[in-house]
Parts: structure tokens; sequence; C-alpha cells
């Protein structure tokens, strides 16, 4: 797990300025895949660009490879020659994404390692070279993050009003037939992590779940007591992979993607928005869908 304190490049001080801020989750793309949604992710960043929204990345950016697969290729044997066109190939895969998310650079509070990736070598893959390539933290599988605004009230140097939040961030496991499923597993894990928001991908389902929560004040009141209300925000960020297509035959004949050959429930395609108003008392946090 990784720990920070979200500073985007594109910010000079060590906090974001008092003002509403946008941030988009991204993952899911399995750009590479013949079901990507190229269009329908185009619009979503066109409008996450004209908000100057900041940028979290949920893994699986392409679709090659899985666990099981890499673990297939590494014990293949493949000749020298054959395993340097393979990493030639998703080298121009990657190109192709970095196209699609330059706009973005230095706008990212990081991005997770999905299960879709290739290893160029022990250090390096193809979810660590696009990190790179954007001027965004890796954060490996899962990551906590706090989130800082602050402004200046006038009283002189040093004398701001800060307000924070905390975020925490995972790829995603398992699955689910319903509707609800991301979001139930959220919620289960939900119990053993103290943070704000909770992100999580991989089941390529969308939703949105405020869980509210009561307690004790850290602080007392005129010396009492007082009953402390807060809301965690539970958040499934979606997909951009088409499992239903028509007219997209493979290896000459016409055949379903592995979504249709499994009979799998169709999802909600797009992504999430997650908007952020720091006000004197708290963080005000409004989660929307970004339908496209």
């Amino acid at each position: 797990m990784e720990l920070l304190d979200a500073q985007p490049q594109v910010l000079k001080s060590l906090g974001f300025p008092w003002k509403p801020i946008t941030i988009a989750p991204i993952g899911d793309l399995q750009v590479g895949a013949e079901g990507f949604g190229e269009v329908r992710f185009k619009r979503y960043m066109e409008r996450m660009l004209k908000a100057n929204a900041y940028f979290i990345g949920m893994g699986d950016y392409t679709d090659f490879l899985s666990p099981s697969n890499r673990k297939y290729l590494a014990n293949s044997g493949l000749y020298d020659t054959a395993q340097q066109l393979i990493e030639k190939w998703h080298m121009e895969q990657i190109e192709e994404i970095k196209e699609l998310l330059k706009p973005t650079k230095g706008r990212w509070l990081g991005m997770l390692q999905g299960h879709h990736y290739y290893e160029f070598d022990a250090a390096t893959t193809t979810d660590t070279e696009l990190a790179r390539y954007l001027e965004a933290p890796f954060l490996g599988d899962c990551a906590f993050m706090r989130l800082s605004f602050q402004k200046d009230t006038g009283g002189g140097k040093g004398h701001y009003m800060k307000q924070s939040l905390s975020l925490w961030a995972h790829h995603g496991a398992g699955s689910g037939v319903s509707a609800t499923s991301a979001l139930t597993k959220l919620e289960r894990y939900a119990g053993y992590v103290d943070a704000d928001i909770m992100l999580m991908g991989h089941q390529s389902k969308r939703g949105y779940l405020p869980k509210p929560r009561f307690g004790l004040g850290r602080y007392t009141k005129g010396g009492q007591l007082h009953l402390e209300n807060r809301t965690q925000h539970l958040v499934a960020t979606g997909s951009w992979m088409e499992g239903y297509h028509v007219g997209k035959p493979a290896r000459g004949r016409p055949q379903g993607s592995y979504v249709e050959k499994g009979m799998m429930v169709p999802t909600s395609l797009g992504g999430m928005v997650v908007t952020l108003t720091p006000r004197d008392e708290d963080v005000k946090v409004e989660v929307s869908g970004g339908d496209e």
C-alpha cells in the first residue's frame, strides 16, 4: 500500500486552492480490445478537461495480459526474437494510450496497477511506463491519500484555514452478477478502512453509495461531548469496455467477446465524477455518473 499527500505537478502550493475541484477516476479502459468504447471515452475526457479535473488511474489501461496469461508467457520458452516482437507491439499500444491521455500530463493524483499489464522487466511494466509519461505517482495495488485545501485568512503570514479528507483507492477484485455487486464488496470492506472516499474498479460497474456514520466528536465543544456525523462515500468507478457489439467478427467468423460468450450481464458503461468543495466546517463531497 502507498501513502501520500496528493499534490499534482501543476500546483506549487502544499494544498489545493480553496475552491471546488473535480476528480475523475479512470480505469478499465482495456485499450487494444475490440470493445474499447473510444468515442464514449473521448467525450468524457473532453468534459473532464474543460472542468480542469484531476485524475486517478484505477488500472487495466490495456487489455493484454491477464495474470494467468503472464504466467503462461513467462513459462513459454519463447525465442528472444519472438519476445522482442511482443514487447514492440506493447510499446506501440502504450503510444496509443499516451496519445489519448496526453492532455492530462501532471494532473494525476496517482495511478494504480491493474490486473492487465505487460512486464518489460522486473521494474518496468506497461502501467509504470504510462505513469512515468503522465508524471503520475505510481501507486501499486492500493493507496491511501490525503487531499488538503487551504486559504489565507488575511491574518498575516502563516494564518491559513485548512480542511482535508482521506481517499482510499484499489483496482478491485472479485465479481458479481448484480448491478450493485461492486458496492456490496466495498461496503463490506469499508468497515475496516477509515477513509472519507473509497474508490474501486475491476468489476466494470458504476455506482455510488453514501454510507452515514456517527460517533463521539474528537474534540469537546465548550467542555461538552458532542455527536459527530460523517459520511463515507463508496464509489464503483465503472468501465469503458463494451461487452456486446455487432459486426465485429473474430478469426474470420462471427463471434462475441468473453462477456457475450459467458452470458454475462450488461453493465452501465462510462466513468464517475467526484466533486470536492471545501467549506469552513468540512469538505463537501458530491458524486455523479459521467454519462456521455
